[in-house]
């Protein structure tokens, strides 16, 4: 990562004020790494993820409200059939392959967007082609929020 002079100073500052606060050496330690510029050791310090795209973000709210519209259905239906509170809740990613959109679907449940879904937190297996699957499905079936029991099972079968 690149910073310029400005924004070095800026962080140095800042991580400065952070060590004598916390009387953390650590942290005086990267202020003064800062102001050399010694970038490659503030560089194996300062982690930032790349920009989580607003592609990416709107795959991840289509996939919440799906299974948004899921739940409900399911909640309301009177027959079930084979399906069980488990099957309906949202799998999550996978947080060795998909960490990102993991991370995106917390933050979004931390600031109270789709903090109902009933959801895993770790899928423990890739799942992004699975929901494009089932987003596709969905979009056939007219995208309706109250789905009857076939189209909920059409969409996991997809």
């Amino acid at each position: 990562m690149s910073f310029t002079d400005t924004e070095r100073v800026i962080l140095a500052n800042q991580y400065e004020i952070l060590g004598k606060l916390s009387n953390e050496q650590a942290y005086l330690d990267l202020a003064e790494n800062l102001k050399d510029g010694h970038a490659w050791i503030y560089d194996q310090q300062i982690l930032v993820s790349p920009i989580f795209s607003k592609e990416q973000s709107d795959f991840v709210v289509s996939i919440l409200e799906l299974y948004d519209a899921i739940q409900d259905s399911f909640d309301a239906l009177s027959d079930k059939g084979s399906l069980t509170p488990d099957r309906v809740k949202f799998p999550g990613f996978d947080g060795n392959n998909e960490g990102e959109y993991m991370r995106f679907f917390s933050a979004l449940v931390k600031n109270q967007q789709f903090a109902h879904v009933k959801a895993h937190t770790n899928s423990h297996m890739q799942k992004i082609s699975t929901y494009e699957g089932m987003l596709s499905k969905w979009e056939s079936l007219g995208k309706g929020y109250m789905l009857s029991l076939e189209d909920i099972e059409a969409i996991f079968s997809r």
